[in-house]
Protein backbone atom coordinates (compact mmCIF):
# COMPACT_ATOMS: atom_id res chain seq x y z
CA UNK A 1 0.00 0.00 0.00
CA UNK A 2 1.38 3.38 -0.96
CA UNK A 3 1.04 5.86 1.88
CA UNK A 4 -1.01 8.95 1.03
CA UNK A 5 0.87 12.22 0.79
CA UNK A 6 -0.17 14.06 3.94
CA UNK A 7 -0.08 17.84 3.86
CA UNK A 8 -0.69 19.59 7.18
CA UNK A 9 0.37 22.62 9.16
CA UNK A 10 0.84 26.25 8.13
CA UNK A 11 2.41 25.41 4.78
CA UNK A 12 -0.19 22.83 3.69
CA UNK A 13 -1.84 24.95 0.99
CA UNK A 14 1.48 26.20 -0.35
CA UNK A 15 2.75 22.63 -0.46
CA UNK A 16 -0.43 21.58 -2.27
CA UNK A 17 0.02 24.31 -4.90
CA UNK A 18 3.64 23.27 -5.35
CA UNK A 19 2.65 19.63 -5.76
CA UNK A 20 0.07 20.51 -8.42
CA UNK A 21 2.58 22.69 -10.24
CA UNK A 22 5.17 19.90 -10.18
CA UNK A 23 2.64 17.57 -11.82
CA UNK A 24 1.76 20.14 -14.45
CA UNK A 25 -1.88 20.29 -13.37
CA UNK A 26 -4.07 22.48 -15.57
CA UNK A 27 -7.61 21.19 -14.93
CA UNK A 28 -9.21 20.26 -11.60
CA UNK A 29 -12.59 18.62 -11.06
CA UNK A 30 -13.80 19.75 -7.64
CA UNK A 31 -16.55 18.09 -5.60
CA UNK A 32 -17.60 20.61 -2.96
CA UNK A 33 -21.08 21.45 -1.69
CA UNK A 34 -22.43 24.99 -1.68
CA UNK A 35 -22.48 25.25 2.12
CA UNK A 36 -18.87 24.10 2.40
CA UNK A 37 -17.85 26.52 -0.35
CA UNK A 38 -19.43 29.51 1.36
CA UNK A 39 -18.89 28.72 5.06
CA UNK A 40 -15.69 26.71 5.52
CA UNK A 41 -13.20 29.27 4.24
CA UNK A 42 -11.94 27.05 1.44
CA UNK A 43 -12.98 29.33 -1.45
CA UNK A 44 -10.02 31.77 -1.25
CA UNK A 45 -7.57 28.88 -1.43
CA UNK A 46 -9.21 27.54 -4.58
CA UNK A 47 -9.36 31.04 -6.05
CA UNK A 48 -5.60 31.24 -5.52
CA UNK A 49 -5.16 28.01 -7.46
CA UNK A 50 -7.27 29.48 -10.26
CA UNK A 51 -5.03 32.53 -10.21
CA UNK A 52 -2.11 30.17 -10.70
CA UNK A 53 -3.54 28.96 -13.98
CA UNK A 54 -5.64 25.94 -12.96
CA UNK A 55 -9.11 25.66 -14.48
CA UNK A 56 -11.54 24.39 -11.85
CA UNK A 57 -14.97 22.91 -12.49
CA UNK A 58 -17.02 22.49 -9.31
CA UNK A 59 -19.72 19.86 -8.78
CA UNK A 60 -22.18 20.38 -5.91
CA UNK A 61 -25.25 18.32 -6.86
CA UNK A 62 -25.25 15.76 -4.04
CA UNK A 63 -26.96 15.21 -0.68
CA UNK A 64 -25.56 14.47 2.81
CA UNK A 65 -26.10 10.75 2.14
CA UNK A 66 -25.27 10.81 -1.56
CA UNK A 67 -27.11 8.69 -4.08
CA UNK A 68 -25.30 6.64 -6.70
CA UNK A 69 -26.82 8.93 -9.33
CA UNK A 70 -24.74 11.83 -8.00
CA UNK A 71 -21.55 9.88 -8.56
CA UNK A 72 -22.68 8.93 -12.06
CA UNK A 73 -23.43 12.59 -12.89
CA UNK A 74 -20.03 13.61 -11.50
CA UNK A 75 -18.37 10.87 -13.53
CA UNK A 76 -20.06 12.01 -16.74
CA UNK A 77 -18.88 15.60 -16.25
CA UNK A 78 -15.44 14.38 -15.28
CA UNK A 79 -14.97 12.36 -18.45
CA UNK A 80 -15.96 15.30 -20.61
CA UNK A 81 -13.75 17.71 -18.67
CA UNK A 82 -10.71 15.36 -18.56
CA UNK A 83 -9.18 16.77 -15.35
CA UNK A 84 -5.66 16.18 -14.13
CA UNK A 85 -6.92 16.17 -10.52
CA UNK A 86 -10.16 15.09 -8.87
CA UNK A 87 -10.49 16.85 -5.51
CA UNK A 88 -13.14 16.23 -2.85
CA UNK A 89 -13.57 18.95 -0.23
CA UNK A 90 -16.07 18.59 2.60
CA UNK A 91 -17.32 15.84 4.84
CA UNK A 92 -17.40 12.17 3.92
CA UNK A 93 -20.23 12.75 1.45
CA UNK A 94 -18.26 15.13 -0.77
CA UNK A 95 -15.14 12.99 -0.67
CA UNK A 96 -17.17 9.84 -1.38
CA UNK A 97 -18.80 11.47 -4.41
CA UNK A 98 -15.32 12.39 -5.66
CA UNK A 99 -14.38 8.75 -5.20
CA UNK A 100 -17.57 7.78 -7.01
CA UNK A 101 -16.46 9.88 -9.97
CA UNK A 102 -13.17 7.96 -9.99
CA UNK A 103 -15.11 4.69 -9.82
CA UNK A 104 -17.16 5.77 -12.84
CA UNK A 105 -13.91 6.47 -14.68
CA UNK A 106 -12.69 2.94 -13.98
CA UNK A 107 -16.01 1.36 -14.90
CA UNK A 108 -16.05 3.25 -18.21
CA UNK A 109 -12.59 1.94 -19.15
CA UNK A 110 -11.85 5.31 -20.66
CA UNK A 111 -8.55 5.72 -22.52
CA UNK A 112 -7.23 7.91 -19.71
CA UNK A 113 -7.69 5.06 -17.25
CA UNK A 114 -6.44 2.30 -19.54
CA UNK A 115 -3.29 4.31 -20.18
CA UNK A 116 -0.82 5.76 -17.72
CA UNK A 117 -2.41 9.17 -17.25
CA UNK A 118 -4.82 8.61 -14.36
CA UNK A 119 -6.24 11.69 -12.57
CA UNK A 120 -4.75 12.36 -9.16
CA UNK A 121 -7.34 11.87 -6.40
CA UNK A 122 -7.01 14.34 -3.52
CA UNK A 123 -9.16 15.00 -0.45
CA UNK A 124 -9.50 17.90 1.97
CA UNK A 125 -11.84 17.15 4.89
CA UNK A 126 -13.86 19.93 6.49
CA UNK A 127 -15.18 17.62 9.20
CA UNK A 128 -13.15 15.51 11.62
CA UNK A 129 -14.75 12.11 11.50
CA UNK A 130 -15.13 9.85 8.50
CA UNK A 131 -11.46 9.40 7.66
CA UNK A 132 -12.50 9.13 4.00
CA UNK A 133 -9.40 11.13 3.08
CA UNK A 134 -7.33 8.09 4.15
CA UNK A 135 -9.37 5.09 2.98
CA UNK A 136 -10.08 3.05 -0.13
CA UNK A 137 -13.82 3.00 0.65
CA UNK A 138 -16.80 5.10 -0.32
CA UNK A 139 -20.45 4.89 0.70
CA UNK A 140 -23.23 5.77 -1.73
CA UNK A 141 -26.91 4.85 -1.67
CA UNK A 142 -29.05 3.12 -4.28
CA UNK A 143 -32.80 3.18 -3.69
CA UNK A 144 -32.17 3.98 -0.04
CA UNK A 145 -29.80 1.04 0.44
CA UNK A 146 -26.09 1.34 1.19
CA UNK A 147 -23.78 0.71 -1.75
CA UNK A 148 -20.16 0.12 -0.70
CA UNK A 149 -17.22 0.89 -2.97
CA UNK A 150 -13.87 -0.69 -2.14
CA UNK A 151 -10.95 -0.27 -4.50
CA UNK A 152 -7.31 0.72 -3.92
CA UNK A 153 -7.64 3.46 -6.56
CA UNK A 154 -10.24 5.16 -4.34
CA UNK A 155 -7.70 5.86 -1.62
CA UNK A 156 -6.75 9.55 -2.08
CA UNK A 157 -3.15 10.00 -3.13
CA UNK A 158 -3.08 13.34 -1.31
CA UNK A 159 -4.80 14.40 1.92
CA UNK A 160 -4.64 18.00 3.12
CA UNK A 161 -5.55 18.71 6.75
CA UNK A 162 -6.47 22.31 7.63
CA UNK A 163 -8.24 22.62 10.97
CA UNK A 164 -9.41 26.17 10.17
CA UNK A 165 -11.86 24.60 7.70
CA UNK A 166 -13.67 22.86 10.58
CA UNK A 167 -14.25 26.05 12.59
CA UNK A 168 -17.70 26.68 11.11
CA UNK A 169 -19.04 23.21 11.98
CA UNK A 170 -22.19 23.32 14.13
CA UNK A 171 -21.59 21.64 17.51
CA UNK A 172 -23.83 18.65 16.79
CA UNK A 173 -22.10 17.93 13.49
CA UNK A 174 -18.71 18.22 15.16
CA UNK A 175 -19.94 15.80 17.85
CA UNK A 176 -21.28 13.07 15.58
CA UNK A 177 -18.27 13.33 13.27
CA UNK A 178 -15.89 12.99 16.19
CA UNK A 179 -17.78 10.02 17.61
CA UNK A 180 -17.51 8.32 14.22
CA UNK A 181 -13.72 8.69 14.31
CA UNK A 182 -13.50 7.30 17.85
CA UNK A 183 -15.72 4.36 16.88
CA UNK A 184 -13.45 3.61 13.91
CA UNK A 185 -10.39 3.50 16.16
CA UNK A 186 -12.11 1.21 18.67
CA UNK A 187 -13.50 -1.09 15.98
CA UNK A 188 -10.08 -1.28 14.32
CA UNK A 189 -8.62 -2.54 17.60
CA UNK A 190 -11.13 -5.37 18.07
CA UNK A 191 -11.59 -6.18 14.36
CA UNK A 192 -10.81 -9.69 13.15
CA UNK A 193 -8.50 -8.11 10.56
CA UNK A 194 -6.50 -6.02 13.03
CA UNK A 195 -2.72 -5.95 12.60
CA UNK A 196 0.17 -4.36 14.50
CA UNK A 197 0.18 -1.53 11.94
CA UNK A 198 -3.54 -0.84 12.31
CA UNK A 199 -3.18 -1.04 16.10
CA UNK A 200 -0.53 1.69 16.01
CA UNK A 201 -2.76 3.98 13.95
CA UNK A 202 -5.77 3.32 16.19
CA UNK A 203 -3.90 3.94 19.45
CA UNK A 204 -2.44 7.20 18.17
CA UNK A 205 -5.90 8.23 16.98
CA UNK A 206 -7.43 7.63 20.42
CA UNK A 207 -4.60 9.55 22.09
CA UNK A 208 -5.62 12.59 20.05
CA UNK A 209 -9.40 12.13 19.84
CA UNK A 210 -10.54 11.26 23.35
CA UNK A 211 -9.33 14.39 25.18
CA UNK A 212 -10.11 16.69 22.25
CA UNK A 213 -13.73 15.76 21.47
CA UNK A 214 -15.49 17.76 24.18
CA UNK A 215 -13.33 20.92 23.81
CA UNK A 216 -13.72 20.80 20.03
CA UNK A 217 -17.50 20.52 20.30
CA UNK A 218 -18.14 22.92 23.18
CA UNK A 219 -15.49 25.55 22.65
CA UNK A 220 -14.13 24.96 19.19
CA UNK A 221 -10.56 25.58 20.40
CA UNK A 222 -8.14 25.50 17.48
CA UNK A 223 -5.76 23.01 19.10
CA UNK A 224 -8.65 20.64 19.87
CA UNK A 225 -9.88 20.88 16.28
CA UNK A 226 -6.38 20.12 15.02
CA UNK A 227 -6.24 17.04 17.24
CA UNK A 228 -9.64 15.89 16.03
CA UNK A 229 -8.69 16.30 12.38
CA UNK A 230 -5.39 14.46 12.76
CA UNK A 231 -7.02 11.76 14.91
CA UNK A 232 -9.78 11.20 12.35
CA UNK A 233 -7.16 10.79 9.64
CA UNK A 234 -5.30 8.21 11.72
CA UNK A 235 -8.52 6.33 12.50
CA UNK A 236 -9.13 6.28 8.76
CA UNK A 237 -5.67 4.80 8.22
CA UNK A 238 -6.55 2.11 10.78
CA UNK A 239 -9.84 1.03 9.20
CA UNK A 240 -8.30 1.18 5.74
CA UNK A 241 -6.36 -1.87 6.92
CA UNK A 242 -8.95 -3.59 9.11
CA UNK A 243 -12.35 -2.52 7.74
CA UNK A 244 -15.08 -1.70 10.27
CA UNK A 245 -17.15 -4.13 12.34
CA UNK A 246 -20.69 -4.60 13.60
CA UNK A 247 -21.34 -1.06 14.87
CA UNK A 248 -20.74 0.37 11.41
CA UNK A 249 -22.54 -2.52 9.74
CA UNK A 250 -25.66 -1.79 11.79
CA UNK A 251 -25.49 1.97 11.34
CA UNK A 252 -26.44 2.36 7.69
CA UNK A 253 -30.01 1.08 8.08
CA UNK A 254 -30.63 3.64 10.86
CA UNK A 255 -29.37 6.42 8.61
CA UNK A 256 -31.35 5.24 5.60
CA UNK A 257 -34.63 4.69 7.47
CA UNK A 258 -34.57 7.65 9.86
CA UNK A 259 -31.94 10.09 8.61
CA UNK A 260 -29.85 9.62 11.76
CA UNK A 261 -26.38 11.10 11.10
CA UNK A 262 -23.82 8.39 10.47
CA UNK A 263 -21.65 8.96 13.55
CA UNK A 264 -24.74 9.00 15.76
CA UNK A 265 -26.06 5.84 14.11
CA UNK A 266 -22.79 4.02 14.84
CA UNK A 267 -23.05 4.97 18.52
CA UNK A 268 -26.52 3.36 18.83
CA UNK A 269 -24.86 -0.04 19.09
CA UNK A 270 -21.17 0.54 19.90
CA UNK A 271 -21.46 0.62 23.75
CA UNK A 272 -23.56 -2.56 23.79
CA UNK A 273 -21.19 -4.27 21.37
CA UNK A 274 -18.35 -3.61 23.80
CA UNK A 275 -20.19 -5.75 26.35
CA UNK A 276 -21.18 -8.31 23.72
CA UNK A 277 -17.64 -8.77 22.40
CA UNK A 278 -16.21 -9.02 25.91
CA UNK A 279 -18.46 -12.06 26.57
CA UNK A 280 -17.14 -14.00 23.56
CA UNK A 281 -16.80 -17.78 23.89
CA UNK A 282 -15.02 -20.41 21.83
CA UNK A 283 -18.40 -21.31 20.32
CA UNK A 284 -19.19 -17.85 18.91
CA UNK A 285 -15.72 -16.37 18.34
CA UNK A 286 -15.06 -15.34 14.73
CA UNK A 287 -11.43 -14.30 15.26
CA UNK A 288 -8.95 -17.09 14.45
CA UNK A 289 -6.74 -15.81 17.28
CA UNK A 290 -9.33 -17.16 19.70
CA UNK A 291 -11.74 -16.06 22.42
CA UNK A 292 -9.01 -15.37 24.98
CA UNK A 293 -7.37 -12.97 22.53
CA UNK A 294 -10.66 -11.15 21.91
CA UNK A 295 -11.45 -10.82 25.60
CA UNK A 296 -7.95 -9.46 26.12
CA UNK A 297 -8.51 -6.99 23.30
CA UNK A 298 -11.71 -5.63 24.82
CA UNK A 299 -10.03 -5.39 28.23
CA UNK A 300 -7.14 -3.50 26.64
CA UNK A 301 -9.55 -1.09 24.91
CA UNK A 302 -11.45 -0.61 28.18
CA UNK A 303 -8.23 0.19 30.03
CA UNK A 304 -7.10 2.48 27.22
CA UNK A 305 -10.40 4.35 26.93
CA UNK A 306 -12.07 4.13 30.36
CA UNK A 307 -9.15 3.47 32.71
CA UNK A 308 -10.50 0.08 33.77
CA UNK A 309 -10.44 -3.38 32.21
CA UNK A 310 -14.11 -3.90 33.13
CA UNK A 311 -16.20 -4.01 29.90
CA UNK A 312 -19.11 -2.44 31.79
CA UNK A 313 -16.89 0.56 32.54
CA UNK A 314 -16.08 0.84 28.84
CA UNK A 315 -19.75 0.72 27.80
CA UNK A 316 -20.66 3.27 30.47
CA UNK A 317 -17.82 5.56 29.43
CA UNK A 318 -18.86 5.43 25.78
CA UNK A 319 -22.45 6.37 26.62
CA UNK A 320 -21.30 9.24 28.85
CA UNK A 321 -18.97 10.46 26.11
CA UNK A 322 -21.89 10.74 23.72
CA UNK A 323 -24.15 12.37 26.31
CA UNK A 324 -21.45 14.94 27.12
CA UNK A 325 -21.48 16.17 23.52
CA UNK A 326 -25.28 16.08 23.20
CA UNK A 327 -25.70 12.87 21.20
CA UNK A 328 -28.59 10.49 21.94
CA UNK A 329 -27.70 6.76 22.01
CA UNK A 330 -31.18 5.22 22.41
CA UNK A 331 -32.64 4.33 18.98
CA UNK A 332 -36.18 4.42 20.37
CA UNK A 333 -35.71 8.14 21.09
CA UNK A 334 -34.53 8.82 17.55
CA UNK A 335 -37.54 7.63 15.59
CA UNK A 336 -37.28 3.82 15.71
CA UNK A 337 -40.83 2.79 16.49
CA UNK A 338 -40.42 -0.33 18.62
CA UNK A 339 -38.40 -3.47 19.20
CA UNK A 340 -39.79 -5.10 16.05
CA UNK A 341 -38.55 -2.28 13.84
CA UNK A 342 -35.24 -2.25 15.69
CA UNK A 343 -34.71 -5.95 14.93
CA UNK A 344 -35.70 -5.36 11.32
CA UNK A 345 -33.11 -2.60 10.96
CA UNK A 346 -30.38 -4.65 12.64
CA UNK A 347 -31.11 -7.54 10.27
CA UNK A 348 -30.13 -5.34 7.30
CA UNK A 349 -26.48 -5.21 8.38
CA UNK A 350 -23.73 -5.82 5.83
CA UNK A 351 -22.63 -9.49 6.21
CA UNK A 352 -18.99 -8.75 5.31
CA UNK A 353 -18.61 -6.15 8.05
CA UNK A 354 -20.48 -8.39 10.50
CA UNK A 355 -17.97 -11.18 9.80
CA UNK A 356 -15.19 -8.79 10.82
CA UNK A 357 -16.68 -8.47 14.31
CA UNK A 358 -14.78 -10.73 16.74
CA UNK A 359 -17.96 -12.31 18.10
CA UNK A 360 -20.93 -13.33 16.00
CA UNK A 361 -24.06 -11.22 16.45
CA UNK A 362 -27.54 -12.53 15.71
CA UNK A 363 -30.10 -9.69 15.34
CA UNK A 364 -32.86 -12.18 16.10
CA UNK A 365 -31.59 -12.57 19.67
CA UNK A 366 -29.44 -9.48 20.29
CA UNK A 367 -30.51 -5.91 20.96
CA UNK A 368 -28.38 -2.88 21.92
Amino acid sequence: MNDPILLAGPSAWTDFADLLAARGVRRMFLVCGDSTWTKSGVAPHLDALRGGGIEIRRFADFSPNPDESSAKAAGDICRAFAPDVILGIGGGSAIDVAKGAVEEEWKSESPKVRGLEVPLLAAIPTTAGTGSEATRFAVLYRDGKKLSLDRPELRPAVALLDASLTASLPPHQAAVSGLDAIAQAIEALWAVRSTPESDAFAHEALTLLLPALSPAVHGGAEFARECMLRGAYLAGRAIDITRTTAAHAFSYAFTSAHGIPHGNAVWLTLPSLALHNAAVTDADCTDPRGADFVRGRVAMIARRVAGSEDPAALASFLRRLATDVGVETDPLRLGVADEAELRSLLAQANPERMANNPRSVDPATWLP
